[in-house]
């Protein structure tokens, strides 16, 4: 299981130094789709869902900003709030980005069955379930929504 982890991770970090992506650091990778290509969310949001500090995800805001990949706005429900949004060049980075990883998930089930991949799915889905329930020892647990 720690291999799969760990070959996981590496799959992720080796798509984000995709020469597409060459600005941005693995950090900047894991922020921009946890702010979403079709809503405005709160720096809470954000960090609600990587289960990270808001000083993180206010960090790695202004980097994305600074790179025209995210700007803020005025939250309109309440002028007290701001949003992170993403520009067109964040959102065509996500949407490359996970565009990746699918192809990556694609190789891996491809010499699969349907029936093995259906199992397989099932038995992510449950671990994905349990793990966003559980806490983890000495890891901060709040629900991640997705």
């Amino acid at each position: 299981m720690t291999n799969i982890f760990f070959n996981l991770i590496e799959t992720e970090d080796r798509i984000a130094a995709d020469e597409r992506f060459e600005d941005l650091s693995s950090n900047d990778i894991r922020v921009l789709p946890a702010i979403g290509t079709n809503e405005q969310k709160s720096m809470k949001d954000v960090a609600d869902y990587l289960r990270v500090k808001k000083q993180t995800v206010n960090h790695s805001t202004k980097a994305l900003i600074n790179k025209g990949y995210a700007y803020k706005k005025t939250n309109p429900k309440d002028g007290r709030y701001t949003c992170i949004i993403l520009t067109d060049k964040g959102v065509t980075d996500v949407n490359s980005y996970r565009a990746m990883i699918c192809d990556v998930m694609k190789t891996m089930t491809d010499d699969m069955t349907e029936e093995q991949t259906d199992i397989l799915i099932q038995g992510l889905s449950k671990m994905n379930k349990d793990l966003n329930v559980r806490s983890i020892k000495g890891i901060r647990n709040t629900n991640r929504k997705k």
